[in-house]
């Protein structure tokens, strides 16, 4: 009866062992390939996380999940602990979804990337369409501006048509200033990317304007001699040289101050 006994409890003893190395080969099996699905859906995003396919960061559960788009009907969705270890993923291909999770297993995560670089992620995607917008606004707005100012001296043997030119000038870049203004206040969040450039786009355009203006001054009266013709126009090429060459270099200046952000950006990732 005895031996009965202990042979019942080495059965249940043996059974209780087997059950344990069971359920935890279960348990390792399942975080390899949770560990492996994230592993294929972050080399899925892109070498980069911060590339053109980001599209959001969305903070839920103490977990910061950025969002990439990688064709109109797929996505991948690659959720961080505040840890910086990449504890889910997820990959949305039409109505189908796939996830992965080592949320309960944090320690098994083998994926990282410096918390510093994520908390960057939520400003630098709130600010970037905005300066991105301005920034087009300033280009956009100068470049015709400059270019109108050419057609002054192609009529400088006439009076009345550079008057004319003259004021075409005037009028297109006081309406390029105004443009230029408008989209800078419309995004007050942009000048932490462009500092001062939006205010120094905005006085390029308004000295554009005071030399057209002036140059139509001087020669607004009808009995305006030659030689005050040739020295007003003298001083107003003398200004559209000098408005060209801060063009450029404002423009430069305007895709180094762009490139700058994203670089400091990419600089935390690493």
């Amino acid at each position: 009866m005895r031996g009965r006994l202990f042979a019942g409890a080495a059965v249940i003893l043996l059974f209780a062992v087997g059950a344990i190395g069971l359920g935890r080969w279960e348990r390792s099996h399942a975080i390899d390939a949770n560990r492996s699905g994230i592993a294929r859906a972050r080399s899925e995003a892109g070498p980069d996380l911060l590339s053109g396919r980001l599209t959001s960061v969305v903070s839920a559960d103490g977990l910061a999940c950025t969002q990439y788009r990688l064709q109109p009907s797929l996505g991948i969705s690659l959720c961080w602990d505040g840890s910086g270890h990449l504890v889910e993923a997820a990959r949305f291909d039409g109505n189908r979804t796939k996830r992965w999770s080592l949320a309960d297993h944090p320690s098994a995560a083998t994926i990282h990337t410096p918390v510093g670089f994520l908390a960057a992620l939520t400003p630098y995607l709130a600010v970037k369409p905005k300066a991105l917008a301005v920034a087009a606004a300033l280009r956009n707005n100068v470049k015709p501006c400059l270019q109108l100012t050419k057609q002054v001296l192609r009529h400088r043997a006439e009076r009345l048509l550079v008057l004319a030119a003259a004021r075409r000038v005037a009028d297109s870049c006081s309406n390029a200033q105004a443009l230029m203004t408008v989209a800078t206040r419309q995004a007050p969040e942009a000048t932490t990317w462009l500092g001062t450039l939006p205010r120094r786009f905005v006085r390029l355009t308004a000295d554009v304007v005071y030399a057209a203006e002036g140059l139509s001054l001087r020669l607004r009266h009808a009995h305006a001699l030659p030689k005050t013709k040739r020295s007003a126009l003298a001083v107003y090429r003398e200004r559209r040289k000098s408005a060209i060459a801060r063009g450029v270099s404002l423009r430069r200046e305007l895709k180094q101050a762009i490139v700058l952000q994203v670089e400091s950006v990419h600089a935390l990732e690493r």
